[in-house]
């Protein structure tokens, strides 16, 4: 007769004294004792016939027998019951603390398991079985997990190997010397130890991330991961080919310089790579306490950064992590994570992405809508621009021909060795009237009526336009005066027709004016000395037929 329940083992002996003691105290039914004892009503059936049988009339003939007494007495000749082993045989060991070891090392459960056997051999003691050693180190790890303030995808990473980039949503207000930026952020995050690195970002470009990425590994000491984990932003992905990213060339160049691969999260899936997501929300915490200190006192850039990490650093790294204040995100990283990581000889300086371009007739490209100037012996040749952070690099065939300081927006930045002779001759006047300044300054030392025709054209146009500042028709009127100035034959006349120009109507001061006034009171001069030397001189010729002028004072030494 075999007593066995739903899932096919023999019922233990626990369970055939609550039965029996049901059976012989009360006058339940076998079904509402089958329900009390979770067992089939079959089985109480042969419970109740097997009492029968043997005689048992009182519950002291059941409670009174061992549980290998019981079992051959329920079960002749087939079962015996075990024992439970008393766990005061056994090791039992810290599962908290193997789970937050095995947390902090990411070694595999089996090498504590097998130390836990070595120190239960060592003090005579019996050990649990593997299979429950990792039921309980599995429940601690879920314990520990659970208390994080926020949610992440807990995943196993090893150390040294892998660094996550993303871009945080929100942006800041960053005052520098050039005005305020409005920044967002660029975090990294190792997924072994959790340890955050961030900077501000003018824009998510190539060029931003790789600045942020290249001062990251030069912080520590040019370690740097095997693998490089992003997202599908522009300057990371160019495109989706089917299921595989194409990442963007430039990125993926910078990259491998250093030996480093790039893998592209999959789309829609940001948990994938939820330790930076989880490092992102954590910053941003952190900012919404300290971003009033980025718009109070202007820094540059590096300067922000600077403080920024070191707040970082304070709060998140060196904060408590998984209930430990011991073993951080900083003594995770410093202690596993550096030493695992690969070493380069050198971190390259972004270049910048990549242009190719024909050279135009005016030696001028254009990036981002501002000019820049390349040498004029290249004009029609093809040559690759390279757009950084903040230089704009200029090659041909491989040479660099130019280097720029990179400046968007309208206007022009030109390097006077890059243009023929004559243009640079342009260049250097044009550069020496850059402002009303240098107009009176120049002039005042020339001559006193050009200085007082300049003056009054200058106090006159900033009457008439007082945000005109450096109006660039005032400069250009004053320069041409005091140019052609320099070029007169007769400079006292030129300046008296400057002054002569201002008794006329303020709309009149102008350089044409001036030379108007100039060619006549010079016309008028020469047509009194030609009247002057024709009372004085004559022409003589001899009769060898050379001529020359012999003057009036000839005349009288021929007489004496």
């Amino acid at each position: 007769m075999n007593y066995i329940n739903s899932e096919g083992k023999p019922l233990s002996a626990q369970k055939i004294k609550s039965i029996c003691v049901r059976i012989l105290t009360t006058e339940a039914s076998a079904r509402s004792i089958a329900k009390a004892c979770r067992v089939s009503v079959n089985s109480v059936i042969r419970i109740k016939s097997r009492i029968s049988e043997l005689g048992i009339t009182q519950i002291s003939e059941i409670t009174s027998l061992s549980n290998d007494e019981l079992g051959k007495k329920f079960y002749p000749g087939y079962y015996s019951f075990r024992e439970k082993k008393s766990s005061e045989n056994k090791l039992i060991p810290d599962f908290k603390h193997i789970a937050l070891k095995l947390l902090e090392t990411k070694k595999e459960v089996k090498e504590f398991y097998d130390n836990y056997e070595a120190q239960a051999k060592h003090k005579n003691l019996e050990t649990f079985s593997f299979k429950y050693f990792c039921f309980r180190v599995k429940n601690e790890i879920a314990a520990i997990k659970e208390s994080e303030p926020d949610f992440y995808m807990a995943q196993s990473f090893p150390y040294g190997m892998y660094v996550q980039v993303d871009f945080t949503g929100d942006r800041y207000k960053v005052k520098t010397f050039n005005g305020t930026v409005e920044c967002s952020m660029m975090v990294l995050c190792w997924p072994a130890s959790y340890y955050v690195y961030a900077e501000f970002v003018t824009a998510q470009s190539t060029a931003e991330s790789c600045r942020v990425l290249g001062n990251a590994f030069k912080k520590f000491d040019n370690r740097v991961p095997s693998i490089v984990v992003v997202d599908n932003a522009r300057c990371f992905v160019t495109r989706h080919s089917g299921s595989e990213a194409i990442i963007n060339r430039n990125f993926e160049d910078y990259l491998q310089s250093m030996n480093i691969c790039v893998e592209a999260n999959p789309p829609y899936s940001p948990q994938s790579k939820s330790a930076v997501e989880y490092s992102v929300r954590l910053t941003q915490k952190l900012m919404s306490s300290i971003k009033g200190a980025f718009n109070e006192t202007a820094k540059t850039l590096p300067e922000h950064n600077k403080f920024l990490n070191a707040k970082i650093e304070e709060v998140i790294n060196k904060g408590p992590f998984r209930k430990s204040s011991d073993k951080t995100r900083y003594f995770l990283f410093r202690e596993y994570e550096l030493p695992s990581c690969l070493i380069t000889k050198k971190i390259p300086v972004y270049q910048g992405d990549l242009n190719s371009v024909i050279v135009p007739r005016s030696y001028l490209i254009t990036v981002n809508e501002h000019d820049y100037s390349v040498p004029f012996l290249y004009i029609k040749k093809r040559v690759d621009v390279y757009t950084g952070n903040d230089v704009i690099i200029i090659k041909y065939e491989g040479k660099e021909i130019a280097r720029h300081k990179r400046t968007d927006g309208y206007g022009k930045t030109i390097v006077p060795e890059h243009c023929p002779a004559m243009h640079q001759n342009i260049i250097k006047n044009n550069s020496i009237y850059s402002s009303t300044d240098d107009i009176l300054r120049i002039s005042k030392t020339l001559d006193d009526g050009v200085y007082r025709f300049c003056a009054s054209r200058i106090k006159h146009d900033e009457t008439k336009t007082p945000n005109a500042l450096n109006n660039r028709n005032t400069i250009n009127c004053c320069r041409a005066v005091i140019n052609k100035f320099k070029r007169s034959e007769f400079k006292d006349l030129y300046s008296e027709a400057c002054t002569s120009t201002l008794a006329l109507p303020p709309e009149l001061w102008n350089s044409y004016k001036v030379n108007e006034l100039y060619e006549q009171v010079v016309r008028g001069y020469q047509n009194t000395k030609k009247v002057e030397q024709g009372h004085q001189t004559e022409l003589f010729r001899p009769a060898k037929d050379e001529a020359h002028i012999r003057s009036y004072d000839d005349d009288l030494l021929q007489l004496d």
